[in-house]
């Protein structure tokens, strides 16, 4: 954070409901069935060595995963280990987004990823050559 004082009217500290909403509709866009979430999720987590879930269930059930996706349900929330599969599984990153908003920050990837390397690059080139004229001004002057 750098000692950088957040916006008061961020949204809540508190996102243990939005990331649950956003979960829910990540799950509902992606196509797939809870069943097939499930399923997704734990081939996913077996090639990674993952363990899904904190309790003693062995693997991965469909009433754990809706209890994770129910905002009413808080105090059961998704391991953020598998919070990762997740998003994998389901193809998105809105539930990061929820979890950075009230730090103001912002999750990017693919294309954007680069125009900020792109966008980063143009500025040091832009530094470089102000410091090319002062130079150049020494030299001549």
């Amino acid at each position: 954070m750098n000692g950088k004082q957040l916006n008061l009217f961020a949204p809540g500290l508190a996102v243990e409901y939005a990331i649950k909403e956003a979960m829910q509709i990540a799950a509902k866009e992606s196509g797939l069935s809870r069943a097939q979430i499930v399923d997704e999720m734990e081939k996913l987590a077996g090639r990674s060595g993952v363990k899904l879930n904190t309790g003693s269930a062995a693997r991965l059930t469909e009433d754990m995963l809706d209890k994770w996706l129910n905002p009413q349900e808080s105090e059961r929330m998704i391991p953020l280990k598998s919070l990762v599969i997740f998003c994998r599984v389901v193809g998105s990153l809105a539930p990061y987004r929820v979890m950075l908003a009230p730090l103001e920050a912002e999750v990017i990837s693919g294309e954007d990823v680069i125009l900020l390397q792109w966008a980063k690059a143009q500025q040091r080139i832009k530094e470089e050559r102000k410091r090319l004229r002062r130079l150049e001004m020494q030299i001549s002057g």
